[in-house]
């Protein structure tokens, strides 16, 4: 995962995340790779005790800033 985050992050910063969201442009040999990582950082905010409820209430600033933490956590791994 660290490479996928690695990759998203850079992607990001050159505004061109739109192929991890493709099934036709696969990421590090995934289709749909956002997904994954969408996935990865709801099951660790799950883990440290967050409930779905929670997780949908959250604004959208604060979900970009968690994301930002999980993907920069997950690419230094």
């Amino acid at each position: 995962m660290s490479e996928l985050a690695a990759s998203y992050l850079k992607s990001a910063k050159e505004g061109l995340v739109d192929q991890f969201y493709s099934p036709y442009q696969p990421v590090t040999g995934l289709s749909f790779a956002g997904r994954y990582l969408e996935y990865g950082l709801i099951k660790e905010l799950s883990e440290e005790g967050l409930k779905l409820d929670q997780l949908l209430k959250i604004s959208g600033v604060k979900a970009a800033g968690l994301s930002k933490e999980f993907l920069e956590k997950k690419s230094k791994r």
